[in-house]
């Protein structure tokens, strides 16, 4: 239910829609064709729990499940033969053995040749609740415009606010400070709901350095950024729902994804 409502949600905020797909990887020596033919007792289930959940939300939800000898194959064909705009999976462990070696995993293999936006959930041991605050944290770079998007697209479906925070900044320097509450109050202005900041803006802005991360029902992280340290320390030491988001060069994004990269950067 948890994958459903994320993708829900940002569908809506952009006038989507959301397909739900379940891969089924069968043998080499199996035909396809036949396989696609054998309804499975998991197939009925997995588009009447589709169907029940597609009944919660705003936006048209559809379903299939696509049969394949080469899962990793068939996600990157088919988010390019429906035009999707982002790719929403589970944020798996990373391959191992020798296959894991050569190859990584099938997860990392989809970020480097998806046509869209990935994005990966990690719901935690807990579960996703709700989105009343989405914490968006970043490393000493601007804020990846989709990471923004995702998490106001989030927040604004719970009519809830938005943390911005960067890993391992415990102060920053009065020159420092003022760019980055300019930076934050213009990202501010460019989403639909409040925004505050953990980060302190130097000692003669007087700012109240905000709400901790700990307080976020769901944190966006980009992908690309889980090799910085401290991000990487954060991610192993939670056990709240993350939202991954790897950027790709897409031709169709989101109103604030456009306007960010626009003005911003």
């Amino acid at each position: 239910r948890s994958f459903v409502r994320v993708a829900a949600e940002i569908a809506d905020a952009n006038d989507g829609e959301v397909v739900v797909a379940r891969f089924e990887q069968v043998p080499d020596q199996v035909s396809l064709t036949y396989a696609s033919e054998t309804e499975s007792p998991a197939d009925v289930q997995f588009e009447a729990q589709t169907t029940e959940l597609g009944s919660e939300f705003d936006v048209p939800v559809n379903s299939g499940t696509i049969v394949c000898h080469d899962v990793r194959h068939a996600v990157v064909n088919y988010a390019d033969h429906e035009g999707a705009d982002m790719l929403l999976m589970e944020d798996a462990s990373p391959a191992s053995g020798l296959r894991g070696l050569l190859f990584g995993s099938d997860v990392e293999w989809v970020l480097r040749h998806a046509p869209c936006d990935v994005a990966l959930l990690n719901a935690g041991p807990a579960g996703l609740d709700g989105f009343e605050v989405v914490g968006v944290l970043s490393d000493e770079g601007p804020y990846d415009p989709t990471k923004i998007a995702a998490a106001d697209a989030l927040a604004a479906s719970a009519g809830g606010s938005v943390t911005l925070a960067y890993a391992g900044r415990a102060d920053a320097s009065e020159i420092a400070g003022k760019t980055l509450e300019d930076y934050h109050a213009a990202v501010a202005a460019l989403c639909s709901v409040p925004v505050r900041s953990c980060v302190p803006f130097g000692a003669s802005s007087g700012s109240d350095p905000g709400p901790d991360l700990d307080e976020a029902d769901l944190t966006v992280v980009s992908a690309s950024e889980r090799a910085n340290d401290a991000i990487a320390a954060y991610l192993t030491g939670t056990d709240r729902p993350v939202l991954l988001v790897h950027q790709q060069e897409s031709e169709l994004r989101g109103r604030i994804a456009r306007t960010i990269e626009r003005r911003l950067f």
